[in-house]
């Protein structure tokens, strides 16, 4: 543990309540915290890059660099009558420290305190942070005139270049910062009691935290892995000592009948598989069957003209066709230009699929995205329509109809996969999962797309897209070939009414 009195920043603040058991490793064990996560980089980039506009709009300000005496410059920079935005302003109080994003002086010498976030919305997270800013604040005499979120503007529409001042919405925060003033007084007792102990708080009420430090992810199968499990259930689940699936007694009264058949798959050690039913899905395939994957993004910074904040970005497609003859073809598509990719992306997916053959996805995902595309190609929407109506969605279909023990509540593909496919993962590829695409994609939009499919980085793209189709069509067999096996009869996906590319 460290020897100093740990210090509360407002990130420590808002992990204190998110989970205390990871606050206090944060503190005192960080060597025992995973590296953050390709997701969890990529927001902090967005946050640093949204920070670094919000500056833009709030100009000539001074910015207090952190380090030495940095609460004492803060104070010569608000003494200085020329001084008016501050960036990064400091304030200690024994035991806690804030640096405000941006401090605004108001026309009667008073001061704004304005909190920037990568966000399309204001979240209770946000009250907490401005209430913990404000006591620091107002601990160090300062004299605030309002208490501001600024966050991306979900109705901006981007031109050519991003106009700061129209690309933040304000939001006054002040009466609910006041309010939370006792709470965060007393969460502060409480949070440094915490810090003073030797071992971690325990853990009740947090067990549905995923950081590590949580005795449920040391079980094999804890009751958070019964699928759709609603609070009332585990509450119900956890006053009788049931901590894991295996415990479930089977005439326990509260779970749903699909709940109970992963209990049961769990307790027996057997999966849960509805030959017959799987196969009247199956067998109203349509061959080519095809399989499709997108890859998205959302920058908080729209990087196309004409687009919002957070809007969805779809920017590639892979897509494995399997023939009745159980040939395989593979295309794909990667936009590489800087032009807006929505209708290059569906004219090309409409080309590679043509009109016969049911459409595989794993979500909704797809479907969202097709009629995403419409409004930027309105001529397009009859064929985009089609390719909807076609689709089949095997994670719906998945979900009831199969469960595996080693599936352990998840039906993400990347755990599905090895249980069914175990000679097929992610291991040796570059990129490894969704954000981390979207993270490397959004880094080469912004160096320029220079070497377009010549980059290495595009070619990762590319393994990783195809994987994912390449994982849904094994899948797919997989659980083809264990029907086949024990219902032979029962499974004939039929042939197209008509072959053809895409009609015009």
């Amino acid at each position: 543990m460290t020897s100093r009195r740990p210090i509360i920043s407002k990130t420590l603040f808002l992990r204190a309540h998110e989970c205390p058991r990871l606050f206090w490793h944060e503190v005192h064990r960080p060597d025992l915290i995973p590296p953050l996560d390709d997701a969890e980089q990529a927001r902090i980039q967005n946050g640093r890059l949204v920070g670094e506009l919000a500056r833009r709009a709030f100009p000539g300000g001074v910015m207090i660099e952190p380090g030495p005496d940095d609460d004492k410059r803060t104070a010569e920079a608000m003494a200085d009558p020329g001084v008016n935005v501050i960036y990064e302003a400091t304030f200690r109080t024994p035991g806690e420290v804030v640096r405000a994003d941006v401090l605004r002086r108001a026309p009667d010498g008073s001061w704004d305190l304005i909190e920037v976030k990568a966000s399309s919305r204001v979240k209770d997270e946000h009250k907490l942070d401005v209430a913990f800013q404000l006591r620091l604040l107002l601990k160090n005499g300062v004299q605030v005139h309002d208490v501001l979120l600024a966050h991306p503007d979900p109705d901006y529409i981007r031109e050519d270049v991003i106009d700061p001042k129209s690309f933040f919405t304000l939001n006054s925060l002040r009466v609910e910062a006041e309010a939370l003033q006792a709470d965060v007084e007393r969460d502060l007792v409480r949070f440094h009691q915490i810090l003073a102990s030797p071992t971690p708080p325990p853990e009740t009420g947090f067990e549905r935290c995923k950081c590590p430090f949580h005795v449920r992810a040391q079980t094999p199968h804890p009751i958070d892995q019964l699928p759709f499990l609603s609070q009332k259930a585990r509450t119900k689940l956890i006053e009788a000592n049931i901590t894991d699936i295996t415990q479930i007694p089977a005439d326990f009264n509260g779970l749903s009948e699909r709940q109970m058949r992963v209990r049961d798959a769990v307790v027996n050690g057997a999966p849960y598989f509805d030959h017959e039913t799987l196969a009247r899905e199956f067998a109203n395939f349509v061959y080519p069957i095809h399989f499709i994957d997108f890859e998205t993004f959302q920058p908080p910074i729209p990087m196309y003209r004409g687009t919002r904040p957070f809007q969805t970005v779809p920017f590639q497609w892979s897509l494995h066709s399997l023939g009745i003859d159980g040939s395989i073809k593979h295309a794909e598509f990667l936009h590489t230009e800087e032009t807006v990719p929505f209708r290059a992306f569906g004219e090309s997916l409409l080309d590679a699929l043509g009109d016969v053959g049911t459409v595989v996805v794993y979500s909704s995902h797809e479907r969202e995205i097709l009629k995403s595309l419409i409004p930027s190609a309105p001529d397009l929407r009859d064929e985009i329509l089609a390719v909807i109506d076609r689709q089949v969605d095997l994670l719906k279909v998945m979900r009831a109809n199969v469960y595996y023990p080693e599936f352990h509540g998840s039906y993400s593909l990347k755990k599905i996969l090895p249980v069914l496919v175990p000679d097929l993962g992610y291991d040796d590829l570059a990129i490894r999962n969704g954000a981390h695409a979207a993270a490397i994609f959004e880094e080469l939009l912004r160096e320029g797309m220079r070497n377009g499919l010549a980059d290495e980085r595009c070619q990762a793209l590319l393994a990783y897209c195809c994987r994912d189709t390449e994982a849904l069509l094994r899948i797919y067999q997989a659980l083809h070939h264990e029907i086949q096996r024990r219902r032979p009869m029962l499974i004939v996906p039929r042939k197209p009414a008509h072959a053809g590319g895409r009609r015009r």
